[in-house]
């Protein structure tokens, strides 16, 4: 599916939940970055939610069944003060977890990078279908959701309708691991 996401940047990011499919193919990252470049333009957070895109949909055109002939979905679901993005694959036989680079190596950084600069981040769903999200937050978020009056809503990792999970995988975001929480 692809979205026109030019409402999201005119409507400065009031509670829109867009997403696109993308084939598993490496070229495939560059346009995920860019739509989601369109999409959060207006965003305090622009610079770092683009990078960690472009780490979680390197990794599921690397790394899982997505880069086979398969696909990921980018997702986006903005609040007030607040963005999260969703990257779901296909799932493969190992679990995304940081680890620290082998001296000279070009990969390996990725995960630790969502971490660093992800408010909060996560990985649910396993070797059928597996999502990495990630949030980002700046200052006046938890104010601006509570005025706005809008109810909190589900992550779409949890959704009956997210498409590359299968409804067994779907999970509650699991709590940030120890060492990688970052204050909002």
């Amino acid at each position: 599916m692809t979205t026109n996401c030019a409402a999201l940047s005119a409507a400065r990011m009031t509670f829109p939940e867009l997403s696109h499919d993308y084939p598993g193919r490496p070229e495939a990252v560059g346009q995920a970055r860019a739509w989601v470049a369109g999409c959060v333009a207006g965003c305090p957070a622009v610079g770092d939610v683009v990078l960690c895109v472009s780490e979680a949909a390197s990794n599921a055109v690397k790394f899982t069944r997505s880069r086979t002939g398969g696909t990921f979905t980018v997702r986006i679901v903005a609040r007030p003060g607040r963005v999260r993005i969703e990257v779901a694959d296909q799932g493969g036989p190992n679990a995304p977890v940081p680890r620290a680079p082998a001296n000279g190596a070009e990969g390996g950084r990725g995960l630790g990078l969502i971490a660093a600069l992800a408010a909060a981040w996560g990985v649910n769903g396993g070797d059928a279908g597996r999502c990495v999200w990630m949030e980002f937050t700046w200052p006046g978020a938890d104010r601006a959701h509570k005025a706005s009056g809008t109810p909190a809503r589900r992550p779409l990792c949890e959704a009956a309708a997210a498409p590359a999970l299968p409804p067994s995988l779907q999970g509650t975001p699991g709590p940030v691991p120890a060492g990688q929480e970052k204050a909002a």
